[in-house]
């Protein structure tokens, strides 16, 4: 409390990240408007710079984004019903305030139904994209990061037609993947553990009872892993929640 917080960014607040050790930062505000602070800890050789890609469009207000669990220079980017990646997020200019058009690919494989609500990048096995959108729809990209990337739609049979608002993989296994929906009167939380191909209902005591799903809205899920344990955690409408056993509706 004696020390004072540094202040970056305008406008309404959205996606962020650190990463490289702390020493890279992302800030986005509305619209899918994207910021790099780079070498933050060296007052030398610090530098900020705009990193959204010149000619995507689509964003949603706030617009998600995330960068490969295994390589902090690609950096994914969700626009309308597509992906756009860039290979080297480090040689786009610095001190630049205009949209970026240094390394980014419009992923064409990634039309999506519905605008890209979501995603999440593997740890391990590395460079698995998993995305989902306003319509319900859950995606798998495998070799997310090269000209082999290959796309598959693992949406559940059991799954709603909602909003996909948060996609969390397992770090040790991403096979193990959690998928929430923030709309009311739906079941909101999915698991599978063999990578898509089944999907189970594991809301639990989050949704109502007698069935009708008046649970609180889903807004973003963790899987949080120790040595002894897995502890999935549920952040909502009405607070935080967390289980280390997931058993289908018990």
């Amino acid at each position: 409390p004696d020390k004072d917080w540094l202040a970056w960014g305008s406008g309404d607040g959205s996606y962020c990240s650190i990463f490289n050790l702390g020493t890279s930062i992302y800030s986005s505000s509305q619209s899918g408007t994207t910021y790099l602070e780079n070498n933050v800890t060296d007052e030398a050789s610090y530098y900020w710079t705009r990193v959204d890609p010149e000619g995507a469009t689509g964003q949603l207000f706030i617009n998600p984004f995330i960068e490969d669990a295994n390589n902090s220079e690609i950096l994914y980017y969700a626009a309308g019903q597509y992906i756009w990646r860039n290979s080297n997020i480090f040689e786009i200019p610095k001190l630049q305030s205009n949209e970026a058009n240094i390394n980014w690919e419009k992923l064409e494989i990634s039309t999506a139904s519905g605008t890209v609500s979501a995603m999440e990048s593997s740890t391990f096995p590395a460079h698995i994209l998993y995305y989902g959108t306003s319509t319900g729809k859950v995606y798998k990209i495998e070799n997310s990061h090269s000209k082999w990337a290959k796309k598959n739609d693992i949406t559940g049979t059991n799954m709603p037609a909602g909003n996909v608002i948060s996609i969390d993989a397992n770090p040790l296994n991403a096979n193990e993947v959690l998928v929430g929906f923030s709309n009311y009167g739906i079941e909101s939380i999915f698991s599978t553990t063999d990578g898509g191909t089944t999907w189970t209902p594991v809301s639990g005591n989050l949704e109502e009872i007698n069935g009708e799903n008046n649970g609180p809205s889903i807004r973003s899920l963790a899987y949080m892993v120790s040595p002894t344990d897995t502890t999935y955690y549920a952040g909502t409408s009405t607070g935080l929640y967390s289980t280390t056993k997931l058993e289908g509706s018990s």
